[in-house]
């Protein structure tokens, strides 16, 4: 009977957490990440788009500038899905000045890494749209719907090919836990 109601309380406090109905209206909002951990005490880099040239992926980088913070971002308002998690669309509408693309709306997806320790892949942006995946919390913290494994995770990591970072990347931890070489864990948010 206790588990049944802890696990009761869990859940409901899982979808309040989820329940945040993040504003969709504006391009005000930004996305940023941690770099270091996942505390709330790292420092916090916002989130740009980076073409890494012509014919390929469009990813995000961190980057740290007062005069630009970060590509401007929405959130989709959403579909609940079978477990009671809102799913939604993560676009970003870049400037040209800043970013070099032509204006529009990027979607924002993950790929699946597989069952492979260690293995990180770039979070990609494309003009084709969003997973619809992205879920946020009560805080503004993004996660994914594709959590599938406890090793999965979003990771900023120091490089992506020969490209200084940090970039936002997503996939397995090592398997002893630790965060893949040249990266650390990460908390993804919408503000």
């Amino acid at each position: 009977m206790t588990a049944m109601i802890y696990l009761s309380l869990v859940a409901a406090s899982l979808l309040a957490a989820n329940a945040f109905a993040a504003p969709t209206t504006t391009d005000s909002h930004r996305v940023c990440f941690t770099v270091g951990g996942t505390s709330d005490d790292q420092p916090r880099v916002a989130a740009q788009l980076e073409s890494l040239g012509s014919g390929l992926d469009i990813v995000l980088k961190g980057v740290q500038s007062p005069a630009y913070p970060g590509t401007p971002a929405k959130l989709s308002a959403g579909v609940q899905n079978s477990h009671g998690f809102v799913n939604r669309n993560l676009t970003f509408s870049p400037n040209m000045e800043h970013e070099g693309l032509p204006s529009g709306s990027y979607g924002a997806s993950t790929s699946d890494p597989g069952i492979i320790y260690g293995k990180v892949l770039p979070v990609t942006v494309n003009e084709h749209g969003s997973d619809g995946l992205w879920q946020v919390s009560s805080t503004g913290q993004l996660t994914h719907a594709r959590y599938s494994d406890a090793f999965e995770n979003f990771f900023a990591c120091d490089k992506l090919l020969d490209q200084e970072g940090p970039y936002l990347m997503y996939g397995m931890a090592e398997e002893n836990g630790q965060a893949p070489a040249g990266c650390s864990y990460t908390s993804v948010y919408f503000h």
